[in-house]
């Protein structure tokens, strides 16, 4: 069964265009401008990466693909998380994503709270800004641990009275080769300060403190890409490891290759 409606041409023509600009952005650098530049911080929430442009016009997409992590242990019967987004953020900074607006969507595993080891896997989307929070949304599909999951958020236009539009989608393809692809619409609520663009596209595993980090095999994420394209001088890169209120490391992300990364798990709070 095959339910995958929305890829085209154009948008493969685009994601093929985008990685082979991510491949030579650093040889066709000019002497004399901005460089990109790569940041390495702890985050109290996430674990991965994102991407801002040096220079030119802000990120309006950002989609990146990876298989679903499995839970490992939820011997505990709590409500262990792990979380895996794809979003675009107008925040002034890599470390207050939610300052300005964020839209995201992406996968959720975690224990059910039974004390005999269930889990629960769901495909799921969110739109924050700083008047609104839709929390997190499912999508119908099944999700299951190991499906090939591709992410892409879409900011396609905004109005004159501040409300910014986006198109969020996640496609599924199971071990058996099916494949389905949901789509939410969203849009931020009116009088959103639109000076502050989309600067940031990312991915990452976010945890909830509280609720601890449910323990993950260590899964890639891959063919992370933004647009418009990283022309010279390229993209700024933050890359996160997550850790408690102690400074200790709950997961950390290493980079695989220009556009993939590695999140492995260390503990769960």
């Amino acid at each position: 069964m095959k339910r995958s409606r929305y890829l085209t041409t154009a948008k493969l023509l685009r994601w093929l265009a985008g990685m082979v600009a991510v491949a030579v952005s650093a040889a066709l650098a000019t002497p004399g401008t901005a460089s990109a530049t790569e940041y390495f911080q702890n985050n109290t929430t996430v674990a991965g990466f994102a991407s801002s442009r040096v220079s030119g016009e802000p990120l309006a997409e950002v989609e990146a693909s990876w298989h679903v992590p499995a839970v490992l242990d939820c011997s505990l019967g709590d409500y262990a998380l792990t979380a895996v987004w794809v979003g675009l953020s107008g925040a002034s900074d890599p470390e207050h994503f939610s300052d300005s607006w964020l839209p995201q969507v992406g996968t959720d595993s975690r224990c059910t709270g039974s004390a005999f080891n269930n889990t629960h896997y769901a495909a799921v989307w969110e739109l924050y800004n700083s008047t609104m929070d839709t929390g997190e949304q499912t999508f119908g599909m099944t999700i299951s641990p190991g499906d090939l999951v591709h992410a892409w958020v879409l900011k396609y236009g905004q109005s004159s009275d501040g409300s910014q539009f986006f198109m969020l989608s996640l496609t599924r393809t199971d071990a058996h080769g099916n494949t389905e692809t949901d789509q939410q619409p969203v849009a931020t609520s009116r009088n959103v300060d639109l000076s502050k663009a989309a600067t940031y596209g990312w991915s990452v595993v976010e945890t909830k403190s509280e609720k601890g980090l449910a323990k993950f095999d260590a899964f890639d994420i891959t063919n992370f890409l933004v647009s418009p394209a990283p022309f010279p001088p390229g993209l700024n890169t933050y890359v996160f490891k997550l850790v408690n209120s102690n400074d200790q490391p709950l997961a950390e992300t290493t980079q695989t290759s220009g556009t993939s990364w590695r999140v492995t798990w260390k503990a769960r709070n």
